[in-house]
Order: C-alpha cells, then structure tokens, then sequence
C-alpha cells in the first residue's frame, strides 16, 4: 500500500494511503502553489536516506515548511533528472538509470546502460536540448581512476557515449544546469570548498570559475546539486556539516551563495532538478478526492 506524505501549514506531516494507487498528496502548501504545475522555481530535490529515498517537492519561498513528498523510491539516486513528466534517476549500484512516473511514482522502466571505458557511475545530468548529458566518473572520486568525462546519455538505446574529459576537473561533479548556452557544474572535493565550472558541450572543456561563497561572510561552503529553476534562479543544496539541507541561490558570475533557509523534514538532500510534473489522469484526481474526503471524515 504506498503511502505519500504532506506538510500542512504549520509544518505538521499529515499522511495518504491509497490501495493500489500512488498519488501526490493534496494537503501541502506546496500543492496549493502548484505542486503538480510546478510554479515557481519548480524544485524538486532527492533525499538520500535509507530506507525510503525519497523525492520531494521544496517551495523555494519558504523552505523551511513548503515541502511535498512526490514519491519513495526506496533505493539510493547518485542523480536524478526531470525530462517530459519523467524522473530519470541513475544508480550507483548497477549500470543501469530507472525512469519515474513523476506523476504517480511508478517505475517505468530499468534502462541498462552501456558504460564507455573509465567509471562505473553518472554522478551528475542536465537535460538540454533534447540530449541528456551527465558527468561520468568512478564511485567515490578516487584521484588514482580516469578522470571525470562528460557524456552524452541515450535513454532509448541505454548507450553512453563519451564526449571528452572535463578539463580541470579533478573530482566528480555533484550537479550540472544549463541556461543561455552555458553549461555549469558544480563541486566539492572531499567535502572542500565548492567549485563552480563552465562546461563546453561539444568537447568537455571545463573552466574552473573559481570558489563559491557565502554572500555575508566571505566563507566557503560546501555544496552539492545544481539547477536553474523555472524562475532563472541558480539553486544549490548545502552539503557541508553546518549546511546539510540547506537551500541556497548562487549568482554564477560573482560566485555569492545566498541562504535562502533550512529543510527540517529533509535528512540527506544530494540532488536537484526542476521542471513542470503534469498533472494525473481524471481516474487519479478522482481517488485523490476520495482519499481525502475519508482523512477528512476519520478526522472529525
């Protein structure tokens, strides 16, 4: 019986469970601002905790409370990617990516993956264009392996083709985002400062762009995730041990991390995407409403 979560308006979590449905939860501020048509910044984040690994909807507004859980997917995603209603999420497991129903959390499909030489995991994806790029590498950044590469990800045929290696890289990058024709990417070697680095999409040149910091104190941070929202905005997931869960915008040219707050019901946030999740099918809406009517009745 899947059961999907909300956070009503004082933060509390209120839970759904419907028989042999999944469905997006209708009690979170979030779905009142569009959770399904993705309004705003249309931020969607991976929380990497065990046993659930979970996918959440996060209000860029207000952080701290406007969380909606979209779904559970119950093993761990190095990188996920919204793409035309679809969650495309990788593993680090097997060299495979399961495609999502970002609609219902159902699985699709498992894609089997054809690996070029030199890693053995995608540790970051942006969608551009209608190619879906990612940055290959070896699980854990060993600095003995091949360095990181850029590749270009079929997810028809499963084929991963390397594009070039990512010049001045010498980590894995943890997000790359795409607007007006700049490729960026993002990390944070060992849990160090984060690099922000400008990408060339038809060779993997990289540019290192220099140290991302905090925009009040001038101190480093350490980051992980990367992705323009719907509104232009540059967003980032704090990764360091008094950063974990938070979320913050990044201006790309002056390299400034703004806070914009903490996610208390997030324990592990490793990854972000945006994008609009359509809305499900009359058939689910209806069950939806049925769902919460009954809350509503065993409530009163």
């Amino acid at each position: 019986m899947p059961t999907r979560h909300g956070v009503d308006q004082v933060g509390r979590t209120r839970v759904f469970t419907l028989a042999g449905v999944t469905a997006l939860c209708a009690a979170s501020p979030c779905h009142a601002r569009g959770i399904i048509a993705g309004q705003g910044a249309g931020l969607y984040l991976f929380d990497q905790t065990f046993p659930n690994n979970t996918i959440w909807q996060v209000n860029e507004r207000r952080p701290s409370v406007g969380q909606g859980l979209v779904t559970e997917l119950h093993y761990a995603v190095p990188e996920f990617e919204l793409v035309n209603g679809s969650f495309y999420c990788t593993t680090s497991t097997s060299p495979s990516m399961y495609r999502v129903n970002a609609s219902t959390g159902a699985l699709i499909e498992t894609i089997p993956l054809d690996y070029p030489f030199g890693g053995n995991v995608i540790t970051a994806m942006e969608y551009v264009n209608g190619t879906l790029y990612g940055c290959f590498a070896t699980t854990g950044g060993d600095p003995t392996g091949p360095p990181p590469r850029l590749v270009r990800i079929n997810t028809t045929t499963g084929v991963v083709s390397s594009i070039g290696i990512l010049q001045n890289v010498d980590y894995p990058l943890s997000g790359l985002a795409y607007r007006n024709g700049v490729m960026y990417g993002v990390n944070s070697r060992a849990g160090g400062a984060a690099h922000l680095f400008s990408i060339a999409l038809n060779n993997g040149i990289s540019t290192d762009l220099g140290v991302i910091t905090d925009q009040f104190t001038g101190a480093t941070i350490t980051l992980t995730g990367l992705e323009f929202g719907l509104d232009g905005v540059l967003y980032g997931l704090g990764r360091g041990t008094s950063t974990n869960d938070f979320l913050y915008s990044i201006n790309p040219v002056s390299l400034r991390a703004t806070t914009i707050g903490h996610m208390p019901g997030l324990f592990n946030a490793t990854a972000i995407t945006s994008g609009v999740i359509p809305a499900p099918g009359a058939a689910g809406l209806a069950l939806l409403g049925l769902a919460a009517g009954a809350r509503r009745r065993r409530l009163a």
